[in-house]
């Protein structure tokens, strides 16, 4: 068990205001493996690596999973009917909007009210595309953006290179795909897949040259690519990782600028 909010003032994340009684609060504690809580507790690592954003969005994501399958196993038993691949789930996932997209404007170097206004209704349109995903299709979707990630950090300096957002975009190799994702799981990943495909949201990119599964974006982003732009700003900002956000589909993260001494590039 770990504390999202340090249970000490001296320790990782611990410098704010939060009372005695807050620290302990069940909201303010996460669960967490004996390796993770090590390395959320250390003072080396878990202020740097964990910070508070970031732990609150895997609690978030974690209790979504949870949640949904506990529901799936109840109805199924209750009814004998497999409903966890999503082909039966037909409701909208938790979501929260965006009201000023001021913390990511910010990062695009929008400053005008037009382009802001633009950029707030095309984060409003992906928030109703992802919203009616199944859940295992948008934890498909996280694990693709998750395998991305990992192929765009750099292990020495542990920070990743995103790409220009005006051109790049999210695409994995196939054999990446299957080794990372596929792997033992060949019915839910075509199910998953398929959905993730008719919301236009990923593609097969097969040429003479490559093999790609491509994480596509289909919302007008003022010309730059969502999930690279969005995923340089949650990390940079507040150390949170793409896929992580995308369980949580809070777009109010959006609205907030980054702190003062967070050393983000756009300032």
């Amino acid at each position: 068990m770990a504390h999202i909010v340090g249970a000490e003032k001296g320790g990782p994340r611990g410098g704010g205001p939060e009372t005695a009684e807050e620290r302990r609060a069940f909201d303010n504690l996460v669960l967490m493996c004996a390796t993770h809580g090590r390395d959320v507790d250390s003072p080396e690592t878990g202020e740097k690596f964990f910070p508070i954003e970031k732990m609150r969005a895997l609690k978030a994501a974690h209790e979504t999973k949870v949640s949904e399958a506990v529901m799936a196993a109840v109805e199924e038993e209750l009814t004998g009917v497999r409903t966890a691949t999503g082909l039966l789930d037909i409701s909208l996932r938790p979501s929260n909007a965006a009201s000023t997209a001021a913390g990511l404007a910010e990062s695009m170097m929008f400053t005008d009210d037009s382009s802001r206004k633009s950029l707030l209704a095309a984060l409003e349109e992906a928030r109703s595309c992802l919203e009616r995903l199944s859940q295992p299709a948008l934890d498909m979707l996280a694990q693709f953006l998750a395998v991305w990630l990992v192929t765009s950090r750099d292990d020495k300096t542990r920070k990743y290179d995103f790409g220009d957002p005006g051109d790049a975009s999210v695409r994995l190799p196939i054999a990446t795909v299957e080794n990372r994702v596929k792997h033992g799981m060949d019915q839910t990943f075509g199910e998953t897949t398929q959905e993730l495909t008719t919301h236009g949201l990923l593609s097969l990119d097969i040429d003479e040259y490559d093999q790609d599964y491509v994480v596509k974006d289909p919302w007008n982003l003022m010309m730059e690519n969502f999930w690279v732009c969005t995923a340089s700003f949650l990390y940079e900002a507040f150390g949170v990782e793409v896929q992580d956000w995308l369980r949580t589909l809070d777009f109010t993260i959006f609205d907030r600028l980054a702190p003062a001494d967070s050393g983000v590039p756009w300032r």
